[in-house]
């Protein structure tokens, strides 16, 4: 099993068509090419980008470029296909693109200073050693951990620049102090709070819904999700999955404690469960082994963060985390809380798999 090293989010799919559709803009740009003899764009953000392209290399934008607004109404374009140009224009080092920074003619970004001051992490007990807390800590120098659930002295938070909330018990009363402190707070991969800090979390609701529309059309039809009491963002998206693939198909959630009775039947349909974390992902695994019946044991899919899956899912890793952690707080204290969606890769243990970077997407809360 290959280790997982980054996370990615995963650009729109290229539509695909049969081979042999001449009709179709994919087969129409198989050996075709222009009057100047190059390929033949066949896709609007294609001929934005050497649009783009050639207004670099002949100066036309330099320095940094305007924002995607703005540069859709200087070219006459939708802001996303501008978006997914500049994208491919980065990703070949043409330019540089920093979340929350602008994009910028490569060579020409200033530096920025990292994020400098005392880091608190706030950890649920026994979470010492997790990855997340190993990878912070290692960008960072100056970095403690404290448990969430306990009282801090006032002593304690003067020497804080910032506070990584990562545990799940850490008390609201402590929130709302930093809150009233103004300090700048991250929250990673929990609930929002609701106290506004910024918050780095895997886009599961993505993640959900690609995982139901593989278990849909591969013949499953009964899903389950089990995630946190009170959270549906994961059984939303599995029914608009449903809703779309596969109309016939139940959806419905679940404990790991009751799923023992969705799944015993012999003539039940073929049944998949989708899991919120490693937590409960490895509380239905043992509640399966404890049930037996593994010739007919149900698909099981984790959302996770984890850089050595041991089931199939759909995976963020510890140092993308990290990385955003870091990138949001190297910006100091912006006028709105913002939030860093990671797009989770998709992961088989018994598929050769490998993720790529590529920058979370930064949308004010």
């Amino acid at each position: 099993m290959q280790q997982l090293e980054h996370a990615k989010i995963v650009s729109p799919t290229t539509p695909t068509t049969p081979s042999g559709d001449i009709s179709s803009p994919v087969a129409s740009t198989v050996g075709a090419s222009n009057e100047s003899g190059g390929p033949r764009l066949s896709y609007k953000f294609q001929r934005m980008r050497e649009r783009l392209r050639q207004a670099v290399i002949t100066g036309e934008l330099s320095g940094k470029l305007p924002g995607e607004r703005v540069l859709a109404r200087q070219f006459d374009a939708n802001p996303k296909t501008i978006s997914k140009a500049l994208t491919d224009l980065a990703a070949e080092g043409l330019l540089d693109r920093g979340i929350g920074r602008g994009t910028y003619v490569k060579g020409a970004r200033p530096d920025f200073p990292r994020a400098t001051g005392r880091w608190l992490l706030l950890i649920d007990a026994g979470q010492e050693s997790s990855p997340i807390v190993r990878e912070i800590m290692a960008q960072h120098d100056d970095a403690v951990t404290a448990i969430g659930g306990r009282p801090l002295r006032p002593s304690q938070l003067n020497q804080i620049a910032a506070v990584i909330d990562l545990g799940h018990t850490t008390h609201e009363a402590l929130r709302r102090d930093l809150a009233i402190r103004g300090m700048p707070m991250v929250r990673v991969l929990g609930r929002c709070c609701e106290y506004k800090s910024h918050a780095v979390q895997i886009d599961r609701e993505e993640a959900a819904f690609c995982a139901a529309r593989k278990l849909l059309l591969s013949g499953h039809r009964l899903l389950l999700s089990v995630e946190e009491e009170g959270q549906s963002e994961i059984l939303s998206a599995m029914q608009r999955a449903a809703a779309r693939y596969e109309p016939d198909a139940q959806v419905r959630s679940v404990s790991a404690a009751t799923l023992e009775h969705e799944w015993s039947s012999e003539d039940g349909p073929r049944t998949a469960v989708i899991c919120d974390g490693m937590q409960r992902t490895r509380a239905v695994q043992r509640a399966l082994e404890a049930v037996g019946r593994s010739d007919r044991l149900p698909a099981v899919i984790a959302i996770a963060c984890d850089d050595r899956p041991a089931c199939d899912g759909y995976f963020v890793s510890p140092r993308a985390v990290a990385n955003a952690v870091v990138d949001l707080l190297a910006q100091g204290q912006t006028h709105r809380p913002m939030t860093l969606w990671l797009a989770a890769v998709a992961f088989e243990v018994n598929a050769s798999a490998s993720a790529t970077d590529m920058a979370p997407i930064a949308i004010p809360a």
